[in-house]
C-alpha cells in the first residue's frame, strides 16, 4: 500500500490494544490528501483451543470455546 502511495497505519496488537486502534483511526481521519490503510493485526479465534491456527477459519467453535471466549471477554 505504501509503494502505491498510501497512508499506512500499523496496530501490532488489535486484540487488546484499544487506546491503539483509536489513536490510528484519529490519524487517518485528519489525513486528507491520500488514501489511507489502517492494518490491525488480530489473533483469530482468540480464546478458542484453535487460537491463531488455521482451523479457526470457516470451522464452527464448540461449547466449550464459545464458553472460553465469552468468559475471556468479560461475558460470562
Amino acid at each position: 500500500m505504501r509503494v502505491c502511495g498510501w497512508e499506512v497505519f500499523d496496530v501490532e496488537d488489535g486484540c487488546f490494544d484499544i487506546n491503539g486502534i483509536v489513536s490510528v483511526l484519529k490519524k487517518a481521519r485528519a489525513l486528507t490528501d491520500k488514501p489511507t490503510f489502517v492494518n490491525v493485526m488480530t489473533i483469530i479465534g482468540l480464546g478458542s483451543a484453535v487460537a491463531g491456527d488455521a482451523l479457526s477459519y470457516g470451522a464452527a467453535f464448540g461449547d466449550t470455546d464459545v464458553a472460553n471466549m465469552k468468559r475471556a471477554a468479560g461475558f460470562d
